[in-house]
């Protein structure tokens, strides 16, 4: 079934093999709704993951590579500024900048995901910075760039995509939590959160 399309007549259908999880209260089919909002959800999740990703791991890197510099000091003092507050009222403040959306819970995800990102990736740099492998590739004359990014950025690759996944998963609520209080994916496109703000 179409997931926009209402049926006078069909509201609040039970469960039947014709509609699975029922009807809503504009006779849409639920359990269309639901696959659909599910591709809502995972794009905005996984896209602002990726965004996150792309600032946050190069940020992190450098900072440790970087460790007894001004760029740390700087860098991890807003991380921790921003790690003191709620992620889930950080990602309210960007919303009610930027406005209602997809886009704003977006950036608002990828905003909230950078600090804890940035400070893994500091922390790994941090580990295998000293190691034989690194020191070695620093006395045959590599470059700053070279040894962050090609020598030790591989090794720190596991716990990273740890928490990437991680992320993901805790986008995925992020984004669920705007849509219910009505500041993410706007009506009628379906969202997981905004069902659930209907079905309540």
């Amino acid at each position: 079934y179409d997931p926009l399309v209402t049926a006078a007549g069909q509201q609040f259908q039970p469960p039947s093999l014709t509609h699975p999880f029922g009807t809503d209260q504009f006779g849409r089919d639920i359990l269309s709704r639901t696959i659909f909002g599910g591709r809502t959800s995972l794009a905005v999740a996984g896209l602002s993951v990726g965004i996150a990703a792309l600032v946050g791991f190069p940020l992190g890197l450098c900072a440790g590579f970087f460790d007894k510099s001004l760029l740390n000091t700087a860098l991890m003092r807003l991380t921790d500024m921003m790690l003191a507050f709620p992620p889930i009222l950080l990602a309210m403040v960007v919303v009610a900048i930027l406005g209602p959306g997809s886009r704003s819970v977006t950036v608002s995800i990828a905003i909230v995901s950078i600090p804890p990102l940035a400070r893994l990736a500091r922390a790994a740099m941090l580990t295998q910075k000293g190691s034989d492998y690194a020191t070695a590739t620093r006395t045959i004359g590599a470059s700053d760039r070279y040894i962050i990014f090609r020598s030790i950025l591989p090794n720190c690759l596991p716990p990273i995509l740890v928490q990437v996944a991680l992320a993901a998963g805790t986008a995925i609520l992020l984004e669920a939590a705007l849509s219910f209080l009505g500041l993410g994916t706007q009506p009628p496109t379906p969202s997981w959160g905004s069902m659930l703000y209907d079905a309540r």
